[in-house]
């Protein structure tokens, strides 16, 4: 509804677990969990945060969290996105030129950054800190009822093992609130101020195709693919822990073999995926996402939205092919 004025959940329009689904449908969090989550956490998060003109404000997130958490500082800086940049009023007496001002961004403090899990509890314990008993019962990582599981055995000695239970099914270990590409602009910047090299970490992919921005548009117009070839392309950042996570699963497919299947992928860290026809066709808000590109009978491109695991996407591939 227009009086929803931008999705806003937090501004009282919508106060009820049965009137957010009125709106939204009972399964929102399933069909789109990443606009759920812009709903329902990020967008009422950063309402008032500009309402109270934080400065700095404080997480619970930890290293040992793993994912993208695995190099959390202990402060950060998060810049606003280009259009948020004058957000706050500045008087003359501003330093324009200082990039940590607050019409730029704010601090986030990470003060349990370097916690272990087990520290956590300990200091629980012994300080009594009122808890979730839902706790008590073996759960690990607790957000929404519809996202919450037990966490996965086989993950188990894993950093990723505390959060293994979020969001399964959906593809999701991070809930998008934290940008993934403003934290690597912002260390990549770090390090070329203290005089570091700027290591990339290596994500092996022996017959996968390594897409840039001069032959992405080539690959995807491929004549080869005009006949019964699909093209399967994968949007990542090197940089990314579910990436580093799914990096053996695409390796694995490109070396199935997939009958009249080409396998690619382009690096979105420092690039801008090209347009097709003039057209943002490819939309990628996280990573990975996987595409499937093919030209019979027409061009098509289709975002996956399965499991990131070997069977299911080969799975995929092989009915998208027999529907063809």
């Amino acid at each position: 509804p227009p009086e929803l004025a931008g999705d806003s959940v937090f501004k009282g329009f919508i106060s009820s677990k049965v009137e957010f689904q009125d709106v939204y449908s009972p399964t929102l969090w399933k069909t789109d969990p990443r606009y759920y989550t812009k709903v329902t956490k990020i967008d009422p998060l950063q309402q008032k945060l500009e309402e109270w003109q934080t400065i700095m404000w404080i997480t619970g997130r930890r290293r040992s969290q793993g994912g993208e958490r695995e190099k959390l500082d202990v402060l950060e800086f998060d810049s606003f996105p280009p259009d948020e940049d004058n957000r706050r009023v500045r008087s003359e007496e501003d330093d324009n030129d200082n990039p940590f001002h607050s019409s730029k961004g704010r601090w986030k403090l990470n003060p349990l950054a370097y916690w272990s899990y087990d520290q956590v509890w300990k200091y629980v314990k012994a300080n009594e800190v009122p808890y979730n008993l839902l706790y008590d019962l073996g759960f690990t990582s607790i957000g929404d009822e519809m996202t919450t599981t037990f966490p996965k055995k086989s993950h188990v000695g894993d950093a990723i093992y505390e959060r293994s239970g979020r969001f399964d099914d959906l593809n999701r270990t991070e809930c998008g609130l934290h940008s993934h590409l403003q934290k690597i602009k912002a260390l990549k910047k770090k390090n070329e101020e203290a005089g570091e090299e700027w290591t990339v970490p290596e994500l092996t992919c022996e017959k996968c195709i390594d897409l840039n921005e001069d032959t992405f548009l080539e690959t995807v117009e491929n004549n080869n693919l005009r006949d019964d070839s699909l093209l399967l392309l994968e949007f990542y950042s090197p940089f990314c822990g579910s990436c580093q996570e799914f990096a053996p699963v695409l390796n694995r497919l490109a070396d199935y073999q997939i009958p009249n299947t080409i396998v690619a992928r382009f690096d979105i860290t420092e690039q801008n995926i090209p347009k097709y026809n003039n057209q943002e066709l490819f939309q990628v808000e996280s990573t990975p996402t996987l595409y499937l590109v093919g030209h019979s009978p027409s061009f098509y491109a289709e975002m996956y939205s399965g499991k990131h695991e070997f069977d299911a996407i080969l799975q995929w591939l092989t009915e998208k092919r027999n529907s063809r």
